[in-house]
């Protein structure tokens, strides 16, 4: 369709932001391993679909350095008219996002963007949320949320259900609540919650 933008599936390193415009959709299949440098992430005013398979997940992580895990600033999704769905997702090592004048506490934030995810898994985050979704209706089946520096999913003015959700290591700056709402109705469904700093919820 000429609306969508799609990745070929591969190992790609990413120098630069990835922008998709609004009225555009972003589609990511399996087999898909894009590595970020510290400075670069991925925005979105589409939605976004990424479809990696359980036993080929697609993995989004910065550059490894020298000798230390490569950190990437993360993720943006915002003011979609269609749900982003992804499927069988690795996101690690975001560090938050800071470019001109944005300030995002979210390695992978969601705003006035609904969001399904199955089976993705948010390890290593660097900034304030692991997850943050504002404004949107979600769907989290079987999201993994570990090694965070501080708290894990962090929703704001937004409803929806965490559906057999892992949250372990939380907080590793000292404090961290693994799941952190506000102005949201939430429903959590068969839920671990081990080694959270501050509060479960």
């Amino acid at each position: 369709a000429p609306d969508t933008l799609s990745i070929r599936p591969g190992k790609w390193n990413i120098d630069s932001w990835l922008f998709v415009p609004q009225g555009f959709k972003l589609i990511i299949q399996a087999g898909t391993l894009l590595r970020f440098s510290s400075s670069s992430g991925l925005i979105s005013r589409g939605a976004v679909f990424i479809n990696g398979a359980t036993d080929n997940p697609v993995v989004l992580g910065g550059r490894d350095g020298e000798g230390g895990k490569g950190l990437w600033q993360g993720i943006f999704v915002l003011n979609t008219k269609e749900p982003s769905i992804w499927s069988n997702v690795i996101i690690k090592d975001t560090s938050g996002i800071s470019l001109k004048g944005w300030d995002l506490t979210g390695g992978t934030t969601f705003y006035q963007a609904d969001v399904i995810l199955n089976n993705v898994s948010f390890s290593g985050n660097l900034s304030e949320d692991s997850l943050n979704i504002v404004r949107s209706k979600f769907e989290l089946n079987k999201i993994d949320i570990e090694n965070a520096l501080s708290d894990g999913f962090d929703s704001d003015f937004s409803k929806g259900v965490v559906i057999k959700g892992e949250f372990k290591n939380i907080g590793l700056a000292g404090g961290g609540d693994a799941i952190d709402v506000s102005g949201t109705t939430i429903d959590i469904i068969e839920t671990k919650f081990k080694d959270i700093g501050d509060k479960a919820i």
